[in-house]
């Protein structure tokens, strides 16, 4: 009795504190781009460039982290990347100065990764075996509540202020998620003692774990769920506001959101059930469907429908990739497993957002780069309906145990 309490209040912990992240900071990720490009007048590729930011300092952050997590420990590090959500809205709800917002990106980035390696290790630790996907799964579906509501009613508060001016309009957003996300700190006075002890490790051993063959399958399908990420981040977004007005923003992306939560659960438990493998051809179908489909048909029903089947990768894959690192390390080597492979999701939203906003500098349209995504989605079920990943998440024959 005494280890489901800790296990649930591990799980409740930290999954408020994504809900209030998430739904403060994280929510205002889809209005960068259109706030930057369209409101401060800043090049398509500069603005691709401040979440480009973000996502590399993340995806160095995922290689220091159980560095840092080794030394000072998870519950500090956990605190610090909790409060670098409340700045990083804060920054661009009070001032307009490019280089503040990079430095802003380079903070958040590194907080964020702490946070999420972290907190991931720590729900992991806390969890049964037969628990391990289907926690990680109600933690995102949670967090994604949290990015849902907060996505759509920053962006009603937008319209609202419109009147105003759509500069101030964008500042009182901001300043409203930075609001949101202070809230997330006190969350983690919830936290159980950490569930095991976490010791320091050498960057370098991260990075080999990062690139070890025998993870590749973790570690592609993780990066295609950032690249998911991405298109929603600097594509269909801008598609969206410049086709439709900015007011349609949060009634079609809104759609990514409610599929990425729902399908966290369905798609964690699911695999724990049936087997890894069938998540992530799941993911990849969705998203080559997805993106073909504003491609052939770019309506606005079209840009909600194309928003929901990315939030079906997003969603999915990394719940699926997360019970796979449950399912074959050790309580201890958690932070450095997981810092390895998500690393790779991080730079798979870096490149989907700097490729994207180098092309539309070019004056490459969206529908053409819509079926350059859609075509790599299809060649990623090619390939993972090759995996000889069993059921119930065990090492395949492609995939020999290995320990970080």
């Amino acid at each position: 009795m005494r280890r489901i309490d800790t296990e649930t209040r591990a799980l409740l912990a930290i999954s408020l504190a994504f809900f209030f992240g998430f739904a403060g900071s994280g929510s205002i990720q889809s209005y960068l781009s259109p706030y930057l490009k369209g409101v401060l007048g800043v090049s398509p590729l500069r603005s691709a460039l401040v979440l480009t930011l973000v996502y590399i300092t993340m995806a160095a952050g995922r290689v220091f982290s159980p560095v840092a997590i080794g030394r000072i420990g998870v519950g500090r590090l956990l605190f610090l990347g909790a409060v670098s959500f409340a700045l990083f809205p804060l920054v661009f709800g009070f001032w307009t100065a490019y280089p503040l917002f990079l430095v802003a990106a380079v903070l958040w980035g590194a907080g964020s990764s702490f946070f999420w390696t972290g907190g991931m290790a720590e729900l992991l630790n806390h969890s049964r075996p037969d628990r391990y996907a289907a926690n990680q799964g109600i933690m995102r579906l949670t967090q994604q509540v949290g990015q849902v509501g907060g996505f759509f009613l920053l962006g009603q508060l937008l319209a609202l202020q419109s009147a105003a001016g759509v500069r101030a309009g964008f500042q009182v957003l901001f300043r409203t998620a930075a609001l949101i996300s202070l809230m997330m700190p006190f969350t983690l006075l919830l936290l159980p003692r950490a569930a095991s002890d976490y010791h320091p490790i050498s960057p370098f051993d991260i990075l080999r774990a990062a690139v070890s063959r025998r993870r590749w399958v973790v570690s592609l399908a993780l990066f295609a769920s950032g690249v998911s990420y991405g298109i929603l981040l600097n594509l269909l977004n801008l598609f969206v506001s410049e086709r439709f007005g900015v007011a349609w923003m949060n009634k079609t992306l809104v759609f990514f959101f409610i599929a990425a939560g729902l399908f966290s659960y369905l798609g964690g438990a699911f695999s724990d059930r049936f087997g890894r493998r069938e998540g992530f051809l799941l993911a990849f179908a969705s998203g080559a469907f997805g993106t073909a489909l504003l491609a052939l048909v770019p309506t606005r029903p079209a840009a909600g429908l194309t928003a929901l089947l990315l939030g079906v990768v997003f969603g999915v894959v990394p719940t699926v990739a997360i019970g796979l690192v449950g399912d074959r390390t050790r309580p201890g080597e958690r932070v450095a497993g997981l810092a390895g492979v998500f690393l790779w999701r991080d730079l798979g939203a870096m490149v989907s957002i700097f490729s994207g906003g180098l092309l539309l500098q070019g004056a490459v349209s969206y529908r053409a780069i819509m079926w350059v995504f859609s075509a790599i989605f299809v060649l990623l079920c090619l390939l993972f309906g090759r995996a000889d990943l069993t059921a119930g998440g065990r090492i395949s024959k492609l995939e020999e145990p290995a320990r970080v």
